[in-house]
């Protein structure tokens, strides 16, 4: 059996998790390995919170579906550009990360 294309367990392999969120009107929280996703979780509707360290989705609707659809390909902005910021000596440079021969890796 494959791996389903928006299958919510799918975010575990990913490294990122989903829970309800309780704090106001509700909402959910995405918490895990997101750094490479966070301008794909800013257009989906999330925002970062720098308090809990975690993004916030509004709302009464699970995001986990819609979520797992979009992370799937690899933190591939619609673009087709990857959403990792060190994806390139270029992007990494300008993040202020140096490169060595056998890839990338902040000194």
């Amino acid at each position: 059996m494959g791996i389903l294309v928006g299958d919510p367990t799918n975010l575990k392999r990913l490294g990122i998790t989903v829970a309800p969120h309780r704090i106001g009107a509700g909402g959910f929280i995405v918490r895990g390995d997101t750094f490479p996703h966070r301008q794909r979780l800013h257009e989906l509707g999330g925002k970062w919170d720098r308090m809990t360290q975690a993004w916030l989705f509004e709302g009464d609707e699970d995001p986990s579906p819609k979520l797992a659809e979009a992370l799937e390909g690899g933190g591939r902005h619609r673009s087709g550009r990857s959403a990792t910021l060190l994806g390139s000596p270029a992007a990494a440079a300008r993040a202020g990360a140096r490169w060595r021969a056998g890839g990338a890796a902040r000194l």
